[in-house]
């Protein structure tokens, strides 16, 4: 990612702008400005537009495979035991209504 790329955004400023983004078509007037209204603190429309083109520009390098696999460190462990020595209850993550809807699919 380029210097344009980089101007730090908050998590809450993100959200609002993907929201935007969903709410706001292209075929919307001043639709940068109206983003970037919506996104705040001081975030101008320029700003929007150009973190909007470096999405663009991130999806086109995934889709054509130009974005490096991470690399993972190959230490000949295979035969190591993986798994974790935390006993993980996966239903404790569910409210009381993710788990009734989860029991319900199971029956």
């Amino acid at each position: 990612m380029g210097e344009a790329c980089s101007p730090l955004w908050t998590p809450k400023m993100n959200k609002l702008f993907e929201v935007a983004l969903a709410m706001y078509d292209e075929d919307t007037p001043d639709r940068w400005e109206v983003i970037a209204d919506v996104v705040g603190e001081g975030t101008t429309p320029d700003e929007v537009q150009s973190r909007y083109q470096c999405l663009v520009d991130d999806v086109e390098r995934i889709e054509t495979d130009d974005v490096p696999l991470p690399f993972y460190d190959d230490d000949d462990d295979e035969d190591e035991d993986c798994s974790s020595d935390y006993d993980y209850d996966y239903d404790d993550d569910f409210s009381d209504e993710e788990q009734r809807l989860k029991e319900l699919e199971l029956d």
